[in-house]
């Protein structure tokens, strides 16, 4: 079975990641507030619910894709193999995060 990349969602994602930190952050600072770039930067920081509400969607169809495949191939679901795949994948880069930030911080 062939591991499938599907590009459109990863644009997707990306939109989500940059709906919800416009919706989170303050970073533009525009010195005359009321031109056309405040309000287009208004409008999408009121839509920033939308990008976490794309995630969970995104997740649920990216997990059950891969619950499908080990399906497919094993005729079964192996939890324990499943589970350790998502640790690995995202425990990495958590622990870096963590790291980074003591670091930093």
């Amino acid at each position: 079975m062939e591991n499938k990349r599907y590009i459109y969602l990863d644009l997707l994602r990306c939109l989500a990641v940059l709906l919800v930190l416009v919706s989170h952050g303050s970073f533009l600072h525009i010195d005359e507030p009321h031109t056309w770039w405040w309000e287009i930067y208004c409008s999408i920081q009121k839509m920033g619910w939308a990008g976490v509400d794309l995630f969970f969607v995104m997740s649920g169809f990216l997990i059950f894709n891969i619950i499908l495949a080990d399906i497919k191939r094993y005729d079964q679901v192996n939890v324990r193999r499943f589970l350790i795949r998502r640790g690995l994948k995202i425990y990495p880069q958590y622990y870096l995060f963590l790291g980074m930030s003591y670091f930093f911080y």
